[in-house]
């Protein structure tokens, strides 16, 4: 699973409060064949999950606009359907709190999910 992080962001509340990185969002890998690869961003939005398919190539271009990425391991009790239940989500980062597994309620912007799975790698 990978997390990326934006910089850029069209809410109001995050162009106040988050310094740095202003969205996150859940990236699942998925391996077409051995040489082509597919992404799938899971983006939390008014209680239900958009999902966008990306390539290899994407990932490269999103990377040149701000974009930073995260591979993070998921834990085996970690299912990825219960990623598409997000009732108890109400942010971007909660959604990726609870798709990584981390229990921390102190993580509140994505800057500080950010700095703190830092220091996990």
């Amino acid at each position: 699973m990978i997390i990326g992080f934006s910089k850029k962001t069209y809410k109001i509340l995050p162009k106040i409060f988050c310094k740095k990185f202003r969205h996150c969002a859940v990236i699942i890998e998925q391996r077409i064949n051995s040489k082509e690869h597919k992404y799938l961003i899971l983006n939390p939005s008014f209680g239900k999950v958009d999902l966008f398919v990306l390539k290899n190539r994407d990932m490269i271009i999103l990377s040149k606009y701000d974009w930073v990425f995260l591979n993070i391991n998921l834990k085996k009790e970690n299912n990825t359907s219960a990623l598409f239940s997000i009732k108890y989500s109400l942010s971007c980062v909660n959604f990726a709190k609870r798709a990584s597994g981390i229990k921390n309620p102190f993580i509140f912007t994505p800057d500080q999910l950010y700095r703190h799975l830092k220091k996990l790698l």
